[in-house]
């Protein structure tokens, strides 16, 4: 899993720098126990926190999630454009998320449980949950709206 080796490189990180997870929980502006959850892997670290960690560190994005040249070409995204979506702000990741559900389904609305946004900004969802809970609904409707059409065409013969 991801996260576990981002917590890994970030414990490294830390250690190399001779840093406490204190003093960068109050660098960064986060909770203590957040910075915890991103080394024991409960938690991945991405976006804003993401930048300014590797900053902070003296490291790379790269480095914290691993990636060389050799790695990148192995890495699947649980979902297109996943890692161009971490680095948006959180504000902005779940209007990118559902644009990508749109482009991969193909369908022509984009519709989802409006709550699914609300639990989301709660933290309460990740990016690949609200991934897959609006590529399933869409293509659902997608499927409707397809039948209809076919229905339409039969009835109008």
């Amino acid at each position: 899993m991801i996260a576990i080796e981002v917590g890994k490189r970030l414990r490294e990180a830390l250690k190399k720098k001779n840093m406490t997870v204190a003093k960068l929980s109050r660098i960064i502006n986060v909770h203590y126990d957040t910075v915890y959850k991103w080394i024991r892997g409960d938690r991945l670290l991405k976006g804003e926190n993401l930048k300014k960690v590797a900053e902070v560190l003296g490291v790379s994005i790269d480095y914290l999630y691993g990636w060389t040249p050799e790695r990148n070409r192995d890495i699947k995204e649980p979902f297109p454009r996943y890692y161009e979506i971490l680095g948006l702000p959180k504000k902005k990741r779940f209007d990118a998320i559902v644009e990508v559900a749109k482009e991969q389904t193909g369908c022509p609305l984009v519709v989802f449980d409006p709550l699914l946004r609300e639990k989301y900004e709660q933290g309460e969802l990740s990016e690949q949950e609200v991934y897959e809970a609006i590529k399933k609904h869409m293509e659902t409707v997608r499927d409707a709206v397809l039948k209809k059409e076919e229905t339409e065409k039969r009835v109008a013969k």
